[in-house]
């Protein structure tokens, strides 16, 4: 009977471990939900203000099957932490280089915020985007540093899907 509630147990553990993990993540998806939108409709506000004006650019997302999109955007988050997080700001800036943790932190955050200018649809739509993924970038680097680079990942993977599907839903 020992065993039985042994195993019992620990299975109970395993699942609290599992909901508090899922718990972190969904606070981490939505504060960066909060972050990275604002910063967005902020810069889009100030470039508004001087008449510049945003050309938003969903004509990749239109060609595909919203799967293979949202599949695509798990991937891409995946790699952008680990370059930005993992390579750039822990590998070779923190332990390489030894640089401070703040300045690791700001130079990937706005290193991955100045990627963000590449994206499809001209600098009118990507400054914007670029703004909004430095603060995302710190947030990430927050969580990678606080929680390690899987909750990154899975943070990144989930926003970046989660933005991608809101427009697909409303076509």
């Amino acid at each position: 009977m020992n065993l039985l509630k042994k195993i019992f147990y620990y299975y109970i553990d395993r699942a609290t471990e599992a909901v508090k993990y899922l718990i972190k993540l969904v606070i981490c998806v939505g504060v960066n939900l909060a972050i990275m939108p604002s910063l967005v409709f902020i810069t889009y506000l100030i470039m508004n203000y001087f008449g510049l004006y945003y050309e938003a650019s969903d004509k990749l997302i239109d060609s595909y099957d919203p799967v293979i999109v949202i599949g695509l955007m798990f991937v891409v988050g995946a790699i952008e932490e680990l370059y930005f997080r993992y390579f750039v700001m822990d590998c070779i800036l923190i332990q390489w280089l030894k640089s401070p943790v703040w300045f690791a932190v700001a130079f990937s955050s706005i290193t991955f915020g100045l990627a963000h200018l590449g994206n499809p649809g001209g600098w009118h739509s990507t400054l914007p985007q670029a703004v909004g993924a430095i603060g995302a970038g710190l947030w990430f680097a927050y969580i990678y540093r606080r929680w390690g680079l899987h909750l990154a990942i899975l943070t990144h993977a989930v926003y970046n899907s989660v933005v991608t599907l809101i427009p697909l839903l409303f076509k």
